[in-house]
């Protein structure tokens, strides 16, 4: 094979030698060197394209040919504009016949050209015009896709199984040439895939769309995480996949009890009810399952320890505050050391325990022997509850609903996340309204002692179970539905929804805070199932908790 050769790109005229345009085959001196048949462009690397092709011979196929003529065009060449093609500067030495020749033609990744060759014996007898070859398919520099549903599906001690689609060779067309997987202890980010491990067993890509299956064989017995980059084969690498993360499940706490919500038809909105007074049709097509009680303070202490363990969260040095570490989020998700020590999880030397009662807490309406561990909630912003959520998720192996980037649940589609999430403002009120035509989850009779943890009752929070569950969905009850703490909820927060019919609505795409459903124990306000009100994002109060949701598939 004959040295490499770099050329310029079209356009740069003084590089170029011009040839003459007249050379056709004279039959008085000898055969003419054979036709060049498999001229063509092999790959690209940066915007350096590599050129093939198969020397012929001095007479047809056999001998040694003298010169080659290699023009450039930005038209396809034919016998008619091939004198008006730029010969190319310096061209390779023929090699004999049946040999290998190459050459680097240097051009903009992205600038279309073709190229053609004639081959000359020393008299010169010159053969027809080759083949045309054009790089225009390794010319548009379009990258494999970043893959997004790189996922879990199962976690052992010593491997992890991970799934996923296949991106394309451009895009999400074709099928790419290979993957470079890698996976880490620590959570993998553009500045970390470096240094990452790399798997050195993966397979060939399939074709865009199929499911990839690889199981990893890893050293780690507590937490994994992996991601993985696609190329093509002219050196296009894709952006980094989404994270997948994988765990030794034995270490996972089980998730809150939950209730199967059927699908169905409501009015949404009461006609009065703060915030809730626009009435209008809604239709959710999908059930869900929606948590039983509030999500207690034990519940979350147990999945905020684990994902501290794994590296999901951090604490400020102080202790004071949890914070995410996910897809590089550094959002505040519990206030530890609010002034009023209202939060009931404390962290010491790495573990998180319940806080204590004592005689200067704000729950000192309770005995001694107080025990927080059933009590909802609360100190949690509203990307807290998410977080919980979504640690919910990982512990199943299932996609994470939400990008902490920009805190979206499933790029605006909630309904149809496969992960744990907050239930949406209508699946809230639905489920609070089960029956449809009720004020209060309970019916019409406004709220007292009996019936919920209302303001001015115990001016605190009260343990799950302490009041009868309503509503009660298909036999099975709901509690703390109103009083208690408020509940967040997925949407963003408007005032007026409108009166129009809507289809599984997902609320607003953006605003300055979130909705809030169902009163609480705190402040005076109505405990009607419509009755809205609001928390901001990065807030965090002893009145707000929440309660989980997930799409039935």
């Amino acid at each position: 094979m004959s040295t490499l050769t770099r050329i310029a790109p079209i356009g740069l005229v003084a590089s170029l030698l011009l040839l003459s345009c007249d050379r056709s085959v004279d039959p008085a001196d000898g055969e003419a060197p054979g036709r060049v048949g498999d001229l063509r462009f092999h790959g690209r690397v940066g915007e350096d394209f590599t050129i093939l092709w198969t020397a012929p011979g001095d007479d047809g196929a056999l001998g040694t040919a003298s010169q080659y003529d290699l023009r450039l065009s930005s038209v396809p060449i034919t016998a008619e504009t091939w004198p008006d093609a730029l010969p190319v500067s310096d061209p390779p030495v023929p090699g004999i016949a049946g040999a290998g020749q190459s050459f680097v033609l240097s051009v903009p990744a992205s600038q279309v050209v073709y190229i053609a060759l004639k081959t000359s014996d020393e008299v010169p007898n010159w053969s027809e015009l080759s083949n045309v070859a054009t790089n225009q398919l390794l010319a548009d520099g379009i990258a494999p896709a970043a893959v997004t549903d790189l996922r879990a599906q199962q976690s052992l001690a010593q491997f992890v199984t991970i799934a996923w689609t296949a991106p394309g060779d451009d895009g999400n067309d074709g099928t790419a040439a290979r993957y470079d997987i890698r996976y880490s202890t620590g959570l993998i980010t553009e500045s970390t895939w470096e240094s990452a491990t790399r798997v050195s067993d993966v397979p060939t890509p399939a074709p865009a769309g199929s499911a990839e299956v690889l199981r990893i064989e890893s050293p780690f017995r507590s937490q994994i995480f992996v991601a993985l980059r696609a190329v093509d084969d002219v050196g296009n690498w894709s952006g980094l996949s989404n994270v997948a993360f994988a765990f030794d499940s034995s270490a996972a706490p089980p998730p809150p009890e939950t209730v199967l919500v059927p699908a169905g038809v409501f009015m949404m909105g009461d006609g009065h009810s703060g915030c809730g007074e626009d009435e209008h049709e809604v239709n959710l097509t999908r059930a869900f399952r929606l948590g039983r009680y509030e999500v207690t303070n034990g519940e979350y202490m147990a999945a905020l320890q684990w994902a501290f363990d794994c590296g999901l969260v951090t604490v400020t040095p102080d202790g004071g505050s949890v914070q995410d570490a996910l897809d590089g989020s550094t959002e505040e998700l519990v206030d530890l050391d609010d002034l009023d020590g209202d939060c009931e999880i404390a962290f010491r030397d790495g573990v998180f325990e319940l806080r204590q009662a004592t005689a200067t807490d704000a729950i000192h309406a309770y005995p001694d022997g107080y025990d927080p561990s059933d009590h909802p909630m609360k100190e949690v912003s509203w990307c807290g509850a998410v977080a919980y959520c979504d640690w919910l998720s990982l512990m199943e192996f299932l996609p994470r609903a939400y990008d902490h980037a920009t805190w979206d649940c499933n790029d605006g589609d909630p309904y149809g996340a496969l992960g744990y999430r907050l239930p949406t403002d209508a699946e809230w009120e639905y489920a609070a309204r089960w029956g449809h035509d009720k004020t209060y989850p309970w019916g019409d009779r406004p709220p007292d002692s009996t019936l919920c943890n209302y303001a001015g009752l115990v001016d605190w929070s009260t343990p799950k179970g302490s009041f009868l569950g309503w509503p009660r969905i298909a036999g099975v009850e709901v509690f703390d539905m109103a009083g208690n703490v408020r509940e967040y909820c997925n949407d963003w927060y408007h005032c007026n929804l409108n009166t129009l019919p809507q289809v599984d609505p997902p609320g607003p795409t953006s605003g300055y805070a979130r909705v809030t459903h169902g009163g609480d124990f705190q402040y005076f306000s109505s405990y009607a199932c419509a009755y809205r009100t609001y928390q901001f994002v990065n807030s965090t109060s002893r009145s707000d908790g929440f309660r989980i949701a997930r799409t039935v598939e």
